[in-house]
């Protein structure tokens, strides 16, 4: 009989802990999570796996398979994490990513599964977000930026001040003549057709106009090289870009697009 008791469990186990994790399937959902979208290199990034499981039962073994994929960077690094699955609650397993490197950075959960009591079978749990993108941000390195050309006054230029100033090219606004203001700004038609002296108000010329041409060349040797030579000079380009933005003097950057064949600009406003 006790011979018989246990043929019929062995057989019967296998059954029930397929169907305990059909049902775990099914009734559980995983999600990828992190609160920040930008970074600083060297800084560590908490990124948190969510699980929510409706099942009274818990699992100790619940394996998460994570994949680290860099902008500047062919290959890929793998993270393997380990953490217990609690019954008819949520699991929060948090962890760190230390980013050495400026650019984007993508996090994939690729896969994650839980194993049975008796480690004979797994399930893949359902996801409903599996990655997150953080942009990692160059470190800021101190620069001093002297004028050493003179300005340049861009009278023909598009671009014009929001206040008065000497620029004949914009007409900022119209006053009415006061001792002291130069005859050639005098509005001739419109003092002819009113009984005032109408004087013309220029806008503030663009006196400083700044182009950083970005040309950036690796030598190719590997993977780990290239992200190095890109971190350091897109510290140099930002730290570059942040100390005249400070100086109310923001710079148009024009670099070349090996993905679109083409010149693009950009012209940062803030920091």
């Amino acid at each position: 009989s006790i011979a018989l008791v246990m043929l019929l469990c062995a057989l019967c186990l296998p059954v029930l802990l397929i169907i305990l994790m059909l049902w775990l399937k099914f009734r559980s959902e995983a999600s990828l999570s992190c609160n920040m979208n930008t970074s600083t290199s060297g800084e560590s990034i908490p990124v948190t796996i969510i699980v929510n499981n409706r099942l009274p039962f818990s699992f100790s073994q619940t394996h998460a398979l994570i994949d680290l994929r860099h902008s500047f960077s062919a290959e890929k690094e793998r993270m393997r994490l380990q953490f217990p699955l609690q019954s008819g609650n949520t699991t929060k397993m948090t962890f760190y990513i230390h980013a050495d490197f400026c650019g984007s950075l993508d996090i994939s959960l690729e896969k994650l599964f839980v194993l049975d009591y008796f480690h004979l079978f797994r399930t893949n749990l359902r996801m409903s977000s599996k990655k997150v993108s953080v942009l990692i941000l160059p470190k800021r390195m101190p620069m001093q930026i002297s004028e050493s050309s003179a300005p340049v006054n861009c009278s023909d230029s598009d671009m014009f001040g929001d206040k008065p100033g000497d620029d004949p090219s914009e007409i900022f606004g119209i006053h009415e003549y006061i001792p002291g203001d130069p005859v050639s700004r005098i509005h001739w038609k419109l003092s002819s057709k009113s009984d005032q002296t109408l004087v013309k108000e220029f806008s503030t010329p663009v006196l400083k106009s700044v182009l950083v041409i970005a040309d950036f060349q690796t030598s190719q040797l590997t993977s780990q090289n290239i992200m190095r030579e890109s971190e350091a000079f897109l510290s140099l380009l930002y730290s570059l870009a942040c100390t005249m933005i400070e100086q109310q003097t923001a710079p148009t950057i024009l670099w070349y697009s090996t993905e679109s064949n083409e010149i693009r600009q950009y012209t940062p406003t803030t920091l």
